[in-house]
């Protein structure tokens, strides 16, 4: 496909006297500018223009069907080109005899005899269509009204008065332009006027084709490439724009943009970003296709990739693997909040320094599901998982024997427990960043059930400790990081001295807790140090190679 294009830098006035009514594509996010980028545009034009020099706006995408020529769609740029829209608005109900201000705000149908609004907006996931419409009609009665129920008691507009972005915008922009019409009078509004009109510009970047269709995969396409060299736009979208493309209907394309709607609605519900859900799903994909190498950034994959599905499957598949990622996503989350087995190995996955885990353990539920009448093979799964992460320790050098674990998994290779020949007897000195991932293992592999709402707490703090004045002291000082003084509990922490937080840790329901708290009313050096050396002959069990019994010898 050849991509003749046009590109040409326009003043403002060029851009919108034209008989082009600009579409805002149903694919585009919705209008979202407020009142700080707002604020930036304005006040970036009155210093241009009170220095005297031009100013230039940026390049905007356009794709023009030669069916349909005079109503372009705009593929980039509709943040700004609104936000225009809704200053010349403001000035022309302030200037409302200057017609060209009628002629950039409005369009003339073909014999000339209705007005429409200059921009339409097609956009599914909001109202933008029907607020544009809405400000399009707006009075200078309607702006004062609407200013004075706006404003709070500084005499500034509040950014939440009013739920719509595009409604809130052209009162500010009503605002300050009326406010410079009264500070500096008519004559300095028209020569602002003036300028704006001709010496603010754009490069309009315009492909064409015989259809819409045509227009809008050259226009993505330059959208793509302008994006991947570092251009402000999400991930998300040049995704989502990939995706509509493969609508070959209109009827599919809605359906598309109504699949992308529902899928951005969940990923909100589970407090997850899009670009968060891709990062989970390239995973997914790469395990599938036995990849291993290293990570490529999320826009080079899923756009550039010959491995990608953006590139070999169709809009449907694609969504029902998102759907599916973020399914198990919310079943894992789940299922680390029960007061299971399994809920305690998801909760030590969640406690690692870095998400590596967490991508394996997808990689498992999206392949065999997290079945809950028998949790076992996804408990040994996730032992094993834990037992290599946790032992190399908090690094993201494990994440190339995650990737290979995820491919096995994929084609059903049996996944090794990861047991170490030997530990080196100082090797649980210096946890690190996972010095509280271990303390929950070691929590767990003597107490096998999740605590949903556990926490954590030192049994000796600095304020039991006091001012350093003896070795003694000092000593114990030196131990209080130590795996020994830490536990994990079921009730709330109490930040108190050991004797008074101990009377309430008693209330506790683990078993072996309690009896070592009931068995030490109070807390020496030596006990942090015996504690440590029991925990970590508990964790060299877990980590170590089962020896293999021998076998009595026969007479």
């Amino acid at each position: 496909m050849a991509l003749s294009l046009t590109a040409e830098q326009k003043s403002l006035m060029a851009l919108f006297t034209t008989r082009d009514k600009y579409i805002i594509p149903s694919y585009q996010r919705p209008y979202s500018w407020e009142y700080e980028e707002c604020l930036k545009l304005y006040s970036d034009i009155i210093d241009a223009y009170n220095d005297r020099k031009d100013y230039f706006l940026g390049n905007v995408i356009i794709s023009r069907s030669l069916r349909d020529a005079n109503r372009p769609q705009v593929v980039d740029g509709q943040q700004r080109l609104l936000t225009l829209w809704l200053a010349f608005k403001a000035l022309s109900v302030l200037l409302p005899d200057i017609k060209v201000l009628r002629e950039v705000t409005q369009v003339s149908s073909w014999d000339g005899n209705t007005q429409e609004v200059k921009l339409e907006s097609d956009i599914f996931e909001a109202d933008d269509d029907k607020q544009i419409q809405l400000v399009a009609a707006f009075t200078q009665g309607d702006y004062e009204n609407h200013i004075a129920e706006a404003l709070n008691s500084q005499g500034e507009i509040r950014d939440n008065a009013y739920e719509s972005r595009i409604v809130t915008n052209s009162l500010y922009f009503y605002k300050w332009y009326n406010d410079y019409l009264n500070k500096y009078g008519r004559d300095a509004v028209m020569n602002h006027l003036q300028y704006l009109l001709t010496q603010v510009s754009m490069l309009p970047i315009e492909l064409t084709g015989n259809d819409q269709k045509e227009a809008d995969d050259k226009a993505l396409t330059i959208f793509e490439t302008i994006n991947n060299r570092g251009r402000d736009l999400s991930d998300a979208d040049i995704f989502k724009a990939k995706l509509y493309r493969k609508g070959k209907t209109k009827a599919e394309q809605r359906e598309f943009i109504k699949l992308w709607a529902e899928f951005n609605s969940t990923c909100l519900q589970q407090n997850m970003t899009m670009y968060d859900a891709f990062r989970f799903y390239s995973h997914v994909v790469r395990g599938e296709q036995g990849i291993t190498s290293a990570e490529k950034s999320l826009r080079d994959f899923f756009i550039e990739d010959s491995n990608s599905p953006l590139n070999h499957k169709g809009y449907r598949e694609v969504m029902t693997d998102l759907n599916h990622v973020l399914e198990e996503l919310r079943e894992i989350r789940k299922r680390s909040e029960e007061k299971t087995e399994l809920g305690a190995w998801l909760q030590l996955i969640y406690a690692y320094s870095n998400g590596y885990p967490l991508y394996a353990t997808l990689a498992y539920a999206y392949k065999y599901g997290l079945k809950e009448e028998d949790d076992s093979q996804a408990i040994e799964f996730l032992k094993s998982v834990v037992r290599y992460c946790y032992y190399q320790g908090s690094t993201s050098i494990v994440k190339f024997e995650v990737f290979n674990i995820i491919r096995q998994l994929f084609i059903e290779l049996p996944i090794k427990p990861y047991y170490q020949k030997s530990i080196d007897e100082n090797y649980f000195n210096n946890l690190g960043r996972l010095k509280y991932g271990y303390a929950l293992l070691a929590h767990y592999l003597q107490s096998p059930v999740a605590i949903p709402d556990g926490t954590i707490d030192k049994l000796i703090a600095v304020r039991d400790i006091g001012p350093i004045e003896s070795s003694l002291q000092q000593e114990l000082y030196d131990h209080i990081d130590d795996l020994g003084n830490i536990i994990v509990l079921d009730v709330n922490k109490r930040n108190r001295l050991y004797p008074e937080k101990r009377t309430y840790y008693l209330t506790t329901e683990i078993d072996y807790l309690r009896s070592y708290l009931a068995a030490h009313p109070a807390m020496t050096c030596q006990d942090i140090i015996d504690r440590t050396t029991e925990l970590k002959t508990i964790l060299n069990k877990f980590f170590l190679e089962p020896q293999e019994e021998s076998q009595p010898e026969q007479q």
